[in-house]
Formats: structure tokens, C-alpha cells, sequence
């Protein structure tokens, strides 16, 4: 009997040992909380709720952005069709800590799918921002066709595509 409960107390102890980040932090609430950011931005664009979207960036974001509206609707009249799937395809998550204070800059690519076409929508944000509290938000959203075949780094707000024509 010792022999059984000291097995089963190994292999528990090992599961936790090899298992415990994901035990004690699951990724899910980040997860989910990407989710709920993919889809707030699905829906502001499919009512057309500029509003709805421009509250969702960050500060910063909106004061370097000089092309939002141009972006919002280029992207409007791009999404064509209801949405029938939404599947995560990739996350990147860096955390950022100083003097006790926080900063969670995060990569999200998404695949959609609507009654008429498919799109990746990339999302570049910052979900907790205790560092520059100015950026916590959105601050970026590409929503193509097609897969992004350059980096637009440098852009604040939602893709147009005069951040295709080099400068």
C-alpha cells in the first residue's frame, strides 16, 4: 500500500513540475481577452461604429495616427459578407517589468471568415500598460485578404493602403 501512495504522490509531484506554469497561470484569460478583442473589432467594423473601434486604441496610438478615418474606411468597404468563423492562428506575448510596475506588449493574427471572403486581421497591442499607461490599447490593426508580406512597424492605426507606397 505505501508503495502505491508513494507512487501516486510521485507522479503528481512530477505532473506539477512539468506542468505547473500552465497549472498556476493558464493562458486562458489571455486568450480570451484576445478573443474578446478580435471580435469588439469585427463587430465595430461590420455596424460601421467608428467610434466603437477608435475607443478601443491606445492613446498614444491615436495621437500618432494621422490617417485613421482614411483607415476605417478603406477597411469597411474591404469586409464584405457576414462573419461565419473567426480562428486564431498565432499570439506573441513580451512582458516588460520596472521597478515594479508592468508592461504586456502582444502580436495577434487571426483568419476570418465571412459568407464572402476569408482575411487575417493582425492586431499589435498593449492589454496592461502600468509602465507608459499611454499605450495600454490597441495600436495597430491590419485587416488583408492575403498575408502580410512586409512590416508596417512603423504605422499607428488601421491599415490603408497608402502604407503600402514607399516613402
Amino acid at each position: 500500500m505505501k508503495r502505491i501512495v508513494s507512487f501516486a504522490v510521485i507522479v503528481a509531484g512530477l505532473t506539477v513540475l512539468l506542468c505547473g506554469c500552465s497549472i498556476i497561470n493558464p493562458q486562458s484569460s489571455s486568450d480570451d481577452k484576445t478573443d474578446e478583442l478580435c471580435s469588439a473589432i469585427i463587430s465595430s467594423i461590420e455596424e460601421n461604429n467608428h467610434d466603437k473601434l477608435k475607443n478601443l486604441f491606445s492613446e498614444e496610438a491615436l495621437e500618432k495616427c494621422t490617417d485613421f478615418e482614411e483607415g476605417f474606411e478603406y477597411t469597411v468597404n474591404e469586409y464584405k459578407g457576414s462573419l461565419t468563423n473567426v480562428k486564431p492562428v498565432s499570439y506573441t506575448e513580451d512582458a516588460h517589468f520596472d521597478k515594479g510596475k508592468h508592461s504586456i506588449e502582444s502580436r495577434a493574427l487571426y483568419s476570418i471568415e465571412t459568407t464572402e471572403k476569408s482575411y487575417y486581421l493582425y492586431m499589435y497591442f498593449y492589454p496592461s500598460n502600468t509602465i507608459e499607461p499611454t499605450k495600454e490599447g490597441l495600436y495597430r490593426i491590419i485587416l488583408l485578404d492575403n498575408r502580410a508580406e512586409k512590416s508596417y512597424d512603423q504605422y499607428a492605426g488601421i491599415y490603408n493602403p497608402k502604407w503600402d507606397v514607399e516613402e
